[in-house]
C-alpha cells in the first residue's frame, strides 16, 4: 500500500512539475516576441479568438503534421495501394480557390492603395478597416493548418516525389509564423504577406483543381511553371515591402522584419533552386 502511494505521489509530483514547465516556458515565450514585436498589440481583440491565446495549440498541430509526413503517412501506407482521391481533391481545390480569392477581393477592397503609396500603412487606416484587416489575417492563418492536407492528398495518392524538403518546410514553417505574426505584430504590417501568398494560392489552387480534372484538360497545363515564377515575384515583392517598412520608419519591430526578410528569402532560394532544377535542365522531363 506505501508502495502504490509512494509512486502515484512521484507521478503527481512529474505531472505537476511538467504542467509548471509548460507555464513557465509559455510565459517565456510570450515575454520574448513580446519585447520585440511593436507596442501595445498584445491587448487586440484578436487575442480572445480561437487558437490565439496559446501557441500550443498550433505546436501541436504542427507536430501532428510532422508525424504523419515522417513516420504516420509511410507507415500507413505500406503495402497498400495508393487511394482514388478524385473527388475530395476537386472539392478541396474548389474551395482553396474560393477562399483565396475572398481574401484578396476583400483586401484590396479594404485596402486599395495604402500598400503602394510609400507610406507607413497604420497612419492610412482607420479603426474599421484595421479590423477588417486583422479578422482576414485570422482567417488566412486558419488556412495554414488547413493546408496541411496538400501533404496528406499526395502521401495517401502515393506520391512521395512531391512530399520533398521544400514542401514540408514551407507547410510547417508557415503553420507556425504566421501564428506568431497574426498574434503578435500589427495585422496591418503582416496583411501585405497575407495578400501576396493568398492571390498565388489562387491561382495555384485553379491550376491542381483543374489537373484533378484528368488527362484530358493536360494540354491547358501549359502554365505550370509561370506558377513557380509568380512564387518567386511574390517572395521578391514581399521582401521589398518589408525593407521600405524599416526605410519609412514604420511603427513595426525592427526584429519582426529582420525575421520576415529572412524567413522570405530562405522560400525564394528554395524556389529558385526548385525551379532551376525542374525547368532549365535539359534532362528534365515535364
Amino acid at each position: 500500500m506505501n508502495t502504490f502511494f509512494c509512486l502515484e505521489s512521484k507521478t503527481s509530483t512529474i505531472a505537476f512539475i511538467n504542467q509548471q514547465f509548460r507555464m513557465e516556458l509559455n510565459t517565456a515565450f510570450t515575454e520574448m516576441i513580446r519585447n520585440v514585436s511593436s507596442k501595445g498589440h498584445e491587448s487586440r481583440e484578436i487575442q480572445s479568438w480561437l487558437m490565439m491565446s496559446s501557441i500550443w495549440p498550433s505546436v501541436a498541430l504542427t507536430s501532428g503534421y510532422l508525424y504523419f509526413v515522417i513516420l504516420g503517412g509511410p507507415k500507413l501506407m505500406e503495402g497498400r495501394k495508393p487511394y482514388n482521391l478524385k473527388s475530395p481533391m476537386l472539392v478541396y481545390n474548389l474551395l482553396q480557390v474560393v477562399f483565396s480569392s475572398w481574401i484578396v477581393i476583400k483586401g484590396i477592397k479594404e485596402t486599395y492603395g495604402s500598400f503602394f503609396t510609400g507610406a507607413c500603412v497604420p497612419s492610412l487606416l482607420d479603426s474599421k478597416t484595421a479590423y477588417e484587416v486583422e479578422t482576414l489575417n485570422w482567417f488566412y492563418m486558419m488556412s495554414k493548418y488547413v493546408e496541411f492536407l496538400d501533404t496528406i492528398f499526395f502521401i495517401l495518392r502515393g506520391k512521395w516525389n512531391q512530399v520533398t524538403f521544400l514542401h514540408v518546410y514551407h507547410h510547417a514553417n508557415m503553420a507556425i509564423f504566421t501564428w506568431v505574426f497574426v498574434k503578435y505584430i500589427s495585422g496591418i504590417q503582416i496583411f501585405m504577406i497575407a495578400l501576396c501568398n493568398s492571390f498565388v494560392h489562387a491561382v495555384m489552387y485553379g491550376y491542381y483543381l483543374l489537373a484533378a480534372l484528368g488527362p484530358q484538360v493536360r494540354r491547358f497545363l501549359w502554365w505550370k511553371r509561370y506558377i513557380t515564377k509568380l512564387q518567386i515575384v511574390q517572395f521578391v515583392a514581399i521582401i521589398s515591402f518589408m525593407v521600405n517598412l524599416q526605410v519609412q520608419g514604420c511603427d513595426c519591430s525592427p526584429w519582426f522584419i529582420l525575421f520576415s526578410i529572412c524567413n522570405t528569402s530562405s522560400f525564394l532560394v528554395l524556389f529558385l533552386c526548385f525551379y532551376a532544377k525542374a525547368y532549365t535542365s535539359k534532362t528534365n522531363v515535364d
